[in-house]
């Protein structure tokens, strides 16, 4: 089980027609939560609440920025297949 490393009380408050929770600055600079990250929320079977950040998924041309020569893979066909030439 995960160590609870920040422990803090907040208010839940009505936003509009829904309830909100403000979240401190020492409990997001602990998590990879920032404006516009999207989230899970569960809720368990006891009542608990749990937010889990989902990953963001990188872009084309992230991933193609982040290629080197030591992380790319080897051809996986040699030579000629069929009549390319």
């Amino acid at each position: 089980m995960a160590k609870v490393v920040v422990h803090q009380q907040a208010i839940v408050k009505k936003w509009g027609n829904n309830l909100g929770i403000r979240f401190n600055a020492s409990i997001i600079d602990k998590t990879i939560i920032e404006v516009d990250t999207k989230v899970e929320i569960s809720v368990l079977d006891n009542g608990t609440i749990m937010i889990k950040p989902l990953k963001k998924r990188k872009s084309l041309n992230e991933i193609i920025e982040g290629l080197t020569s030591d992380n790319q893979g080897e051809e996986l066909i040699k030579g000629t297949v069929g009549e390319e030439l």
